[in-house]
Protein backbone atom coordinates (compact mmCIF):
# COMPACT_ATOMS: atom_id res chain seq x y z
CA UNK A 1 0.00 0.00 0.00
CA UNK A 2 1.46 3.40 -0.95
CA UNK A 3 2.46 5.69 1.88
CA UNK A 4 0.60 8.92 2.54
CA UNK A 5 3.21 11.58 1.75
CA UNK A 6 1.88 15.01 2.65
CA UNK A 7 1.70 17.81 0.07
CA UNK A 8 2.83 20.78 2.14
CA UNK A 9 3.07 23.54 -0.46
CA UNK A 10 0.26 24.65 -2.73
CA UNK A 11 1.25 24.36 -6.37
CA UNK A 12 4.03 21.82 -5.78
CA UNK A 13 3.76 18.02 -5.77
CA UNK A 14 4.03 16.10 -2.51
CA UNK A 15 7.52 16.13 -1.27
CA UNK A 16 10.26 17.10 -1.87
CA UNK A 17 11.21 13.69 -0.47
CA UNK A 18 8.91 10.95 -1.73
CA UNK A 19 8.47 7.30 -0.98
CA UNK A 20 9.97 6.32 -4.35
CA UNK A 21 13.10 8.45 -3.99
CA UNK A 22 13.79 7.38 -0.40
CA UNK A 23 13.18 3.70 -1.18
CA UNK A 24 15.61 3.98 -4.10
CA UNK A 25 18.22 5.70 -1.92
CA UNK A 26 17.96 2.92 0.67
CA UNK A 27 17.68 0.12 -1.92
CA UNK A 28 14.31 -0.95 -0.50
CA UNK A 29 11.91 -2.73 -2.82
CA UNK A 30 8.23 -1.79 -2.98
CA UNK A 31 7.45 -5.22 -1.53
CA UNK A 32 9.53 -4.46 1.58
CA UNK A 33 6.85 -3.04 3.86
CA UNK A 34 8.39 -4.07 7.19
CA UNK A 35 8.75 -0.49 8.49
CA UNK A 36 6.33 1.47 6.29
CA UNK A 37 4.98 3.46 9.24
CA UNK A 38 8.50 4.55 10.22
CA UNK A 39 9.36 5.37 6.59
CA UNK A 40 6.21 7.46 6.17
CA UNK A 41 6.88 9.32 9.41
CA UNK A 42 10.52 10.03 8.46
CA UNK A 43 9.59 11.34 5.00
CA UNK A 44 6.77 13.57 6.26
CA UNK A 45 8.89 14.89 9.15
CA UNK A 46 11.75 15.77 6.82
CA UNK A 47 9.43 17.42 4.28
CA UNK A 48 7.82 19.46 7.07
CA UNK A 49 11.27 20.52 8.28
CA UNK A 50 12.83 21.24 4.89
CA UNK A 51 10.13 23.70 3.81
CA UNK A 52 11.20 25.96 6.70
CA UNK A 53 14.83 26.24 5.56
CA UNK A 54 15.59 29.76 4.24
CA UNK A 55 16.82 28.57 0.83
CA UNK A 56 13.68 26.47 0.36
CA UNK A 57 11.40 29.27 1.58
CA UNK A 58 12.90 31.53 -1.10
CA UNK A 59 12.19 28.89 -3.74
CA UNK A 60 8.62 28.36 -2.50
CA UNK A 61 7.99 32.12 -2.60
CA UNK A 62 8.96 32.12 -6.29
CA UNK A 63 6.51 29.34 -7.23
CA UNK A 64 3.34 30.27 -9.10
CA UNK A 65 0.73 28.12 -7.32
CA UNK A 66 -1.52 28.27 -10.40
CA UNK A 67 1.06 26.85 -12.83
CA UNK A 68 0.27 23.23 -13.76
CA UNK A 69 3.88 22.05 -14.15
CA UNK A 70 5.64 23.15 -10.96
CA UNK A 71 8.37 20.84 -9.68
CA UNK A 72 10.77 20.86 -6.77
CA UNK A 73 14.35 21.94 -7.53
CA UNK A 74 16.67 18.97 -7.94
CA UNK A 75 18.97 20.00 -5.08
CA UNK A 76 15.99 20.26 -2.72
CA UNK A 77 14.73 16.82 -3.77
CA UNK A 78 18.16 15.23 -3.38
CA UNK A 79 18.89 16.93 -0.05
CA UNK A 80 15.48 16.01 1.39
CA UNK A 81 15.82 12.44 0.09
CA UNK A 82 19.25 11.99 1.70
CA UNK A 83 18.00 13.50 4.94
CA UNK A 84 14.86 11.32 4.99
CA UNK A 85 16.96 8.20 4.34
CA UNK A 86 19.26 9.20 7.19
CA UNK A 87 16.35 9.87 9.58
CA UNK A 88 14.74 6.55 8.64
CA UNK A 89 18.02 4.70 9.18
CA UNK A 90 18.41 6.33 12.60
CA UNK A 91 15.43 4.32 13.91
CA UNK A 92 17.93 1.51 14.51
CA UNK A 93 20.42 3.72 16.33
CA UNK A 94 18.51 5.89 18.81
CA UNK A 95 21.56 6.37 21.04
CA UNK A 96 23.83 7.24 18.11
CA UNK A 97 25.47 3.81 17.91
CA UNK A 98 25.27 2.44 14.36
CA UNK A 99 27.08 -0.86 14.97
CA UNK A 100 29.70 -2.65 17.01
CA UNK A 101 33.03 -3.90 15.72
CA UNK A 102 36.09 -5.54 17.22
CA UNK A 103 37.38 -2.03 17.93
CA UNK A 104 34.23 -0.92 19.76
CA UNK A 105 31.16 1.10 18.91
CA UNK A 106 30.72 2.77 15.52
CA UNK A 107 28.79 6.00 15.94
CA UNK A 108 26.47 7.79 13.54
CA UNK A 109 28.12 10.80 11.90
CA UNK A 110 26.98 13.99 13.58
CA UNK A 111 26.69 16.12 10.43
CA UNK A 112 26.13 15.23 6.81
CA UNK A 113 28.06 17.67 4.58
CA UNK A 114 26.20 16.57 1.43
CA UNK A 115 22.81 17.40 2.95
CA UNK A 116 24.16 20.72 4.28
CA UNK A 117 25.51 21.69 0.86
CA UNK A 118 22.35 20.72 -1.04
CA UNK A 119 20.00 22.46 1.39
CA UNK A 120 22.32 25.44 2.09
CA UNK A 121 22.67 24.75 5.80
CA UNK A 122 25.44 25.64 8.26
CA UNK A 123 28.61 26.79 6.51
CA UNK A 124 26.78 26.61 3.16
CA UNK A 125 23.98 29.00 4.19
CA UNK A 126 23.67 32.32 2.42
CA UNK A 127 25.02 35.02 4.75
CA UNK A 128 22.41 37.37 6.09
CA UNK A 129 21.46 39.66 8.93
CA UNK A 130 18.66 38.51 11.20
Amino acid sequence: MPLSIVALVAGLPAGPATEATVRHQLSLSDADDLDDDALELAINAVNDTVIDFPFVKEFIASVDAEAPDNTWRFRIVQGATLLAARVFSRRNSPEGVAAFSADGAIYVQRNDPDVAQLLKLGAHATPGVA
